[in-house]
């Protein structure tokens, strides 16, 4: 029998097949015969998918095999190094890598570790490296011209602006802004994104500090209406961020949409060149991550945290009365703050949003208006949150009268209480940060305590007897229309289309297990 030849093929031509069978474009029998490879390889390549697309996503788009290095924390370390000099636009060239990787085996301890060529070779090819001469004549494109090609090669709904900011989700008016600002645990960092026209915001990325929340135990994470991630820190890491923008750009392959992402320029947004539906453009703003929004992200900013703020307030009233006064009992989970803030993310105005975009000079509109942001026009701007400030202003006499207790801040500074902190991490990875100097990853380890509490597991029978008492009290209040009384009874059938059937056993008997004798 004649031996085949073997043949490799490298990871993008295998992730390209996976797609290809995983789409229903070609039957697997089609794609061995094409490319000559057994079924066994090809079960293979499933077997790995996952492996294969992690490393076409680090950049090993040609290699055939994944091999590691020797001293595998040597080269993650100076992988992510890499990608902070390549960020902040720093040039990088052969023997810089080189010796950049050599200084870092010593601080790790690797007296053995003999960076040569060689290794540097295969170190570029493990992750996709190539070192390409700088062309320092051409300047970089101007803002307007770079909004102008958007606009052009573009959709308005294509146009996503990504806006971050850190959220201290159980902070209360009672406490001071200095109070607010040392040790606070209960923070997180959200990621927003919305379109031009204001017609389609994303749902919000919420990294917080725990890897697995008591209060998110017994809940189904891809039914919450916002993504949730975990850093040590609760700060959007480069990893993170990556992470975030490639699922986007799978779900926009999948519509067949070419979109454009207008992020700001830091060491924690890295580009990204292989992506297939996103092209990432860094915007007017430039901040980094301690800098102070810029005042068109200051408009979603306020807005967003205007409603959040107004809806934990209702929340701790109710939980006032509840408890008869009792202003300890009050207790925000991390769960809670994440469906508070995806609710106040959806009830932001389209309107808003439009004009959002018109002060971050993204959309198109009038010279003047551009030129002079801060003319007469940023009223207009402005009155949609002073329309929140409104009604949260009206929440905060309530509960000075409610608890008689002093309400010391204004609504504008309960607000902004938490505006200036970190929300983005700072890449300046000078001394390596997240690799030790003894030769193991470092990571830094969750907080002890996790406050949250797990949440009770509740029956189907105990939710239809609940959302009895809801639809009962409905019908007592006066002041009700009857669309809430339709909500209830659809949410009503929804649980009941929800509930498992119970399955019934018989008792067998003795001449089950017996099979009957058919007399002639």
């Amino acid at each position: 029998m004649a031996s085949v030849k073997r043949k490799c093929l490298s990871f993008e031509t295998k992730l390209q097949l996976i797609e290809e069978i995983e789409n229903g474009h070609k039957m697997r029998s089609e794609i061995c015969r094409e490319h000559g490879i057994a079924p066994s390889s090809l079960s293979t390549f499933f077997r790995d998918k996952e492996k294969i697309r992690a490393a076409v996503e680090q950049g090993a788009r040609k290699p055939k095999r994944q091999r590691s290095s020797r001293f595998e924390d040597v080269d993650k370390a100076l992988m992510v190094w890499f990608t902070w000099a390549r960020d902040t636009g720093a040039p990088i060239s052969g023997p810089i890598l080189k010796e950049k990787a050599e200084e870092l085996a010593m601080e790790m301890g690797h007296i053995d570790c003999k960076i040569s060529g060689g290794w540097l070779d295969r170190f570029k090819l493990r992750h996709g490296i190539e070192l390409r001469t700088i062309n320092s004549a051409s300047p970089a494109k101007d803002w307007l011209v770079e909004r102008k090609d958007i606009l052009q090669d573009f959709e308005p709904q294509n146009v996503f602006r990504v806006v971050e900011t850190g959220l201290f989700y159980e902070c209360l008016p009672f406490q001071s802004l200095t109070s607010m600002g040392e040790g606070c645990r209960q923070r997180v960092s959200i990621v927003c994104a919305i379109n031009m026209n204001g017609g389609e915001k994303l749902p919000l990325l919420v990294v917080g500090k725990f890897k697995q929340p008591l209060c998110f135990k017994g809940v189904n994470i891809h039914n919450l209406p916002a993504t949730y991630k975990s850093s040590s820190k609760a700060l959007v890491t480069s990893t993170l961020f990556e992470e975030w923008v490639r699922q986007l750009d799978r779900r926009f392959l999948l519509q067949g949409r070419p979109v454009a992402l207008i992020v700001d320029s830091c060491g924690a947004h890295p580009q990204l060149s292989d992506l297939r539906a996103i092209k990432i453009f860094f915007g007017p703003s430039h901040s980094t991550s301690r800098s102070q929004p810029s005042e068109s992200d200051q408009l979603i900013v306020q807005t967003f945290k205007t409603i959040y703020r107004t809806r934990v307030l209702r929340k701790f009233i109710s939980s006032y009365e509840e408890t008869e006064g009792a202003y300890s009992y009050f207790k925000m989970s991390l769960l809670d703050a994440l469906l508070l803030a995806a609710r106040s993310w959806d009830d932001l105005e389209q309107s808003t949003i439009q004009k959002f975009f018109q002060l971050a000079c993204i959309a198109e509109t009038d010279d003047k208006k551009v030129s002079n942001p801060s003319s007469s026009s940023t009223g207009d701007l402005e009155s949609p949150a002073k329309q929140h400030l409104k009604e949260l202003r009206k929440l905060l006499h309530k509960i000075s009268v409610l608890t008689n207790i002093a309400v010391q801040l204004s609504a504008e500074e309960y607000v902004g209480m938490d505006g200036t902190i970190q929300a983005v991490e700072d890449n300046t990875l000078t001394d390596c940060d997240s690799v030790s100097t003894s030769g193991h990853q470092v990571t830094e380890e969750e907080p002890a305590v996790d406050c949250d509490s797990e949440i009770p597991t509740v029956t189907n029978k105990v939710c239809v007897q609940a959302l009895e008492q809801v639809r009962a009290y409905v019908l007592q209040q006066t002041t009700c229309d009857t669309s809430a009384l339709q909500h209830v009874m659809a949410l009503e059938d929804t649980v009941h289309k929800m509930a498992k059937p119970t399955k019934r056993y018989r008792q067998a008997k003795i001449d089950s297990f017996f099979i009957p004798v058919q007399r002639k």
